[in-house]
């Protein structure tokens, strides 16, 4: 089959077009941390050699600086009172459209660590990976809104798994490919304990953990309080 110039300039436009796109994907793809599963370099909740707990300011910040997960140039600093906050984004968040990542610091060490995830996590892995979480908490992610947020505790790993469920047919269900959207790291405790990190957690009130909280029931429809 022969060709026409018209054809042949046609054919090369495409193909400079999806070598565009295939080296933009490149751009952005970044590698991603796995070690919620691989337990590599260090296991949970140690996250790239940084432990609340123990790790300082200046530990994260040179970890940070180092990091191959860590996009440059994102990292930023922020102080209130006894407290600060290091934000940073990962090489490949901004390409997947999560959220900026924090070590939150009480005075001079880690207390707490926000992970949003870059790459595919889905319920199931944490399960056969933790077993049974401890406890449940199902909130509207905002008022009025559509989307519930599941956090699943496992307070004596020193790990919250965040999920946020879309409604199908009038209702939200928890099913094992449900996608893991966020994990905080923070000091292993009991439940009674996570009180005590104050707002750095998603923890309900003193007074309403009995009543908001929630056992494991398996996959299926949830309630939402």
């Amino acid at each position: 089959m022969r060709l026409s110039l018209l054809d042949c300039s046609a054919l090369v436009a495409v193909l400079l077009l999806v070598g565009a796109s295939l080296a933009s994907c490149a751009l952005v793809g970044g590698p991603v941390d796995r070690s919620l599963l691989t337990g590599d370099p260090c296991e949970p909740p140690c996250w790239q050699s940084l432990v609340p707990g123990a790790s300082t300011v200046q530990e994260v910040e040179d970890v940070l600086a180092g990091s191959e997960y860590v996009r440059q140039g994102s990292v930023k600093r922020e102080r209130w009172g006894g407290f600060s906050t290091i934000w940073w984004e990962s090489t490949a968040s901004w390409a997947s459209g999560s959220g900026r990542n924090a070590a939150i610091m009480k005075g001079d060490m880690l207390q707490v660590l926000m992970i949003y995830l870059d790459h595919e996590l889905v319920l199931e892995d944490i399960l056969e990976r933790y077993g049974t979480p401890e406890k449940l908490w199902v909130t509207w992610t905002s008022f009025g809104g559509v989307e519930v947020a599941v956090r699943f505790y496992y307070p004596h790993e020193g790990l919250i798994f965040t999920l946020v469920l879309q409604p199908s047919n009038g209702y939200h269900e928890l099913e094992p490919g449900s996608r893991v959207t966020a994990v905080r790291y923070f000091v292993p405790t009991s439940l009674e304990g996570l009180i005590h990190l104050g707002e750095s957690i998603p923890f309900p009130p003193r007074e309403y953990v009995d009543t908001e909280l929630a056992d494991w029931q398996g996959y299926g429809p949830i309630e939402v309080h």
